[in-house]
């Protein structure tokens, strides 16, 4: 989260296409985390039954959010500058940090899943894994000729 409101304020910022792309760099890097830190605390604080509904609600309105972020931002760019939109990002970040640090519990609670026990090793268990035994499945129609056709797009396309 910090190095997204750095990041943010650092393309508002910027005078050239290399200290642009520099701090959209940093930008892109401080906002990655969202989407699996979301995942992790909805693993933390929901039982295995209720797990999925969570998950996709959660993924439901990220990926709504991208659908509809670019609209958004192009129509906010054209009525404002869009080195003011990076700024309103950096103080709206700024605001989730300062928010998440005051009122966020921690959701590991490693008494109550188990998993704060070690487990004792008794043997060494070697496994054979067979890096083959994918291509079981192209035994379906429908998985072959999807392979195909991008198979085909990739090499022909390049």
């Amino acid at each position: 989260m910090p190095f997204l409101c750095v990041g943010s304020y650092g393309v508002a910022m910027s005078t050239s296409l290399r200290s642009l792309l520099f701090w959209r760099f940093v930008q892109t890097f401080g906002c990655s985390g969202g989407i699996p830190l979301g995942a992790g605390v909805i693993g933390d604080i929901y039982k295995l039954e209720e797990r999925g509904t969570a998950i996709g609600v959660f993924f439901g309105a990220t990926l709504f959010g991208f659908a509809v972020a670019p609209f958004l931002g192009g129509a906010a760019a054209q009525y404002w500058s869009w080195r003011n939109l990076h700024h309103s990002l950096a103080a709206w970040g700024l605001l989730e940090l300062l928010l998440i640090y005051l009122w966020f519990p921690e959701t590991s609670h490693p008494g109550t899943l188990g998993i704060d026990r070690l487990t004792r090793r008794r043997w060494i268990h070697i496994t054979w894994v067979n890096p083959i035994s994918s291509l079981w499945l192209l035994r379906s129609p429908n998985l072959f000729a999807v392979v195909s056709v991008f198979t085909m797009y990739v090499v022909y396309s390049l």
